[in-house]
């Protein structure tokens, strides 16, 4: 038996303005934590808002990043 399970995709800005400006301003190594710890959290919110919302998830927007 296979079991499938549903597959969100969301569209994200071609630039991470956030992600560029903590380069700027950060030495590379920490500026990469911040960002991907950044990432990571967002990830981690939108499976906890699908996980929580189902019925939601795929009609609303969940989270606006900015461009």
């Amino acid at each position: 038996m296979l079991q499938r399970s549903p597959t969100w995709i969301s569209a994200l800005p071609r630039r991470d303005r956030f992600a560029d400006r903590v380069r700027r301003r950060l030495p590379a190594r920490l500026a990469h934590r911040v960002v991907r710890a950044r990432n990571a959290t967002y990830a981690n919110g939108f499976f906890r808002y699908c996980r929580r919302f189902p019925d939601r998830a795929g009609h609303e927007p969940i989270f606006v990043l900015e461009n």
